[in-house]
């Protein structure tokens, strides 16, 4: 019976490029956004209670995406 043939392993190649797993500024805004989206949601569904403490955290988002 043959043997069978061997095979290299042949490991890729390394590329130079680096990954950049770091958020930027515009992710953390769009992560805000949405965020402030699924609280408004969450109010009109009427799952969010006191209001006021809604409106503030609302605010605090508004004003963290503004700068």
């Amino acid at each position: 019976m043959p043997r069978a043939k061997k095979t290299e392993v042949v490991a890729p190649e390394a590329t130079t490029e680096q990954v950049n797993d770091k958020p930027t500024k515009e992710d953390l805004q769009q992560a805000i956004i949405e965020l402030g989206m699924d609280m408004c949601k969450d109010y009109k569904e009427g799952r969010v209670r006191p209001e006021a403490t809604l409106v503030n955290a609302l605010t605090e988002l508004f004003k963290a995406v503004k700068d």
